[in-house]
């Protein structure tokens, strides 16, 4: 018999290895300070409602590519 790792831990293997968790932590987290300094500066730059909404679309858009 031989002992051969499935599937999905070969594939978390590799994510690991790549370091794709840790990206993935990373772009979140300066995603939300993206935020929360745009939810700051729209108000006071007399930006459009919609400047918000189009920097959280971007970011998610942004997300798989990163």
């Amino acid at each position: 018999m031989t002992s051969a790792t499935p599937g999905y831990q070969r594939f978390f293997a590799e994510l690991k290895r790549r370091r794709v968790f840790r990206v993935m932590a990373v772009y979140g987290i300066v995603g939300f300070i993206l935020l929360q300094i745009v939810d700051l500066v729209v108000p006071a730059l007399l930006l459009p409602e919609w400047t918000y909404r189009f920097v959280a679309l971007i970011l998610m858009l942004g997300f798989p590519v990163a």
